[in-house]
């Protein structure tokens, strides 16, 4: 089972299991590599990892392909709101895989001539899937994503809705020279970073290394690990030394990545001491900054702050690469000029009067319908009573 082999006709397929998914596997992740830009979520190997590890056992979940030829052109997965209830649990809706680790998810789209023909077939495979949903919430959409752009017209047959969620993202233009970025920022902001750097290199030397994911993976992991649970995070109850089931999670995540030549340690060492790590993935001409853990006793040396700045005068000189992703807006974010960019979210839903008032309607038709719900109650007690 995978990909059509007919040159030009058009394939959907509908997954809803582990092993069939595996023979999709290379052929999602190389649309994940060739789509501009290229999003490390949005892959079979961060998907496949999800569902291992963070998705409910007993919670259904799909992935719909469309393929031409032997070239898939979309992928769409999707699971069955976990969390649904009341009208959620007989009317199903289908939700993105994003989370607190995912936030960028929603449809993968490659270069195509009609992106709308595709998206719809996507979702119309999904709709008419056993879950048989009332609506699909597509979350983490970011601007340029070549869903969003596809979506902005609309999708006839279906009913669209976007909303615009809270959280946001941000990138570094990497094209630009690092010197440029450098003097971007506020006066105290440059004196900060090289306050810290000979605060930092006055207890021993002074070291930033890049290093591939696949060279000493268990042992960079373990040191993550630790350098994690020491800060506030550890603190908190949230490290990974503390949550066995996202510590799993990323394990594997983070060693696919390795293996498959996409994942990078980026270390700042004093002497013999891990001060600070970044763990970041690359495709393409893009990385993305995805976890950062400092030394707790540094602190006051802004190592986060430090190694951030390393990483980016690296990405400035390498001319493979285009663009940082931070995946978050934050302050280190902002005092370095990152480009916010807003994560959406976009209602699909079935038109008729099922959706009508349990996916597209407002929520004061909502509580009108439990007003009515209540006075209907009250009646019968009355009656009842009388």
């Amino acid at each position: 089972m995978g990909p059509s082999r007919t040159p030009t006709a058009w394939h959907v397929a509908a997954i809803d299991d582990l092993d069939t998914l595996a023979a999709w596997g290379p052929a999602w992740d190389d649309l994940a590599l060739r789509t501009r830009p290229a999003q490390p979520t949005l892959s079979y190997t961060w998907v496949r990892a999800q569902l291992e590890h963070l998705h409910p056992a007993d919670t259904p979940w799909c992935v719909t392909f469309v393929s031409r030829g032997t070239r898939v052109v979309g992928v769409l997965p999707l699971r069955r709101d976990p969390n649904a209830r009341g009208t959620g649990r007989w009317l199903p809706v289908l939700r993105s895989l994003a989370d607190d680790h995912t936030p960028i998810a929603g449809p993968l789209l490659g270069e195509v001539d009609d992106p709308h023909h595709v998206l719809d077939l996507l979702v119309r495979a999904h709709f008419r899937h056993r879950t048989h949903p009332v609506s699909i919430v597509l979350e983490g959409l970011t601007a340029w994503s070549p869903s969003t752009i596809a979506l902005r017209g609309g999708l006839p047959p279906w009913r669209v809705q976007r909303f615009a969620d809270v959280a946001e993202g941000s990138t570094v233009d990497a094209r630009v020279p690092y010197a440029e970025h450098l003097a971007a920022l506020s006066s105290n902001a440059r004196s900060q970073v090289r306050r810290a750097e000979k605060a930092i290199g006055r207890q021993g030397r002074l070291a930033f290394e890049i290093e591939r994911g696949d060279l000493r993976f268990t042992e960079r992991f373990e040191a993550y690990k630790e350098l994690e649970a020491s800060g506030w995070k550890g603190r908190a109850g949230t490290a990974l030394a503390h949550r066995p089931r996202d510590e799993a999670f990323f394990r594997t995540l983070y060693g696919r990545l390795a293996a498959a030549g996409h994942l990078y340690w980026h270390v700042l060492s004093c002497g013999d001491q891990t001060v600070a790590m970044e763990v970041v993935v690359r495709l393409g001409r893009r990385i993305v900054v995805h976890k950062v853990a400092y030394d707790e006793a540094w602190r006051t040396h802004s190592p986060g702050h430090v190694v951030w700045s390393r990483t980016l005068e690296a990405a400035c000189s390498d001319p493979e690469l285009r663009t940082v992703d931070l995946l978050s807006y934050d302050a280190l974010a902002d005092r370095w000029k990152a480009v916010p960019y807003p994560y959406d979210r976009v209602l699909v839903h079935r038109t008729g009067l099922v959706p009508l008032l349990f996916a597209h309607a407002p929520s004061k038709v909502r509580a009108t319908l439990r007003s009515w719900r209540e006075l209907w109650r009250e009646l019968w007690r009355a009656r009842k009573d009388g």
